[in-house]
């Protein structure tokens, strides 16, 4: 079933709709409606982020030869609700890569995040939140 909308005028600096036209070009919106109830979505899930449900990426890369590096992750991961899955790359050299798939609280995801990332062995860490439920 479509979603009831409500129209409302919009009035925008000309350069700021100008950038909104771009980003209807350059990202294939069909118009510019969907463009900007994109971005306030964006927005409120930014402010409400720690207090929403989301589903989590948690992707890392680390040395596979740092003592006791994998049992530490494993542990972490074992003592962690709301993990979903995991997925698991060697890369080159000694080094592997995770990805960490896990529905929780937002703050509950960024917490597992500097967990992994405090670990001695570890490279790099990045983390991405969605809503687990969209508006």
């Amino acid at each position: 079933m479509a979603e009831k909308v409500e129209r409302f005028g919009v009035s925008l600096p000309k350069e700021l709709l100008a950038d909104l036209d771009h980003l209807v070009r350059e990202r294939g919106y069909k118009n510019r409606s969907k463009a900007l109830a994109d971005c306030v979505r964006n927005q409120l899930f930014k402010e409400s982020v720690d207090e929403v449900e989301c589903i989590g990426a948690i992707t890392f890369i680390y040395d596979h030869e740092v003592p006791h590096i994998m049992e530490e992750i494993n542990q972490i991961q074992h003592h962690t609700r709301g993990i979903i899955t995991s997925s698991h790359v060697h890369l080159e050299g000694h080094l592997c890569a995770e990805t960490v798939f896990m529905k929780s609280m937002a703050s509950s995801i960024r917490h597992l995040s500097d967990r992994i990332g405090s670990l001695r062995g570890v490279k790099v860490v990045r983390t991405a939140l969605l809503p687990a439920q969209v508006r």
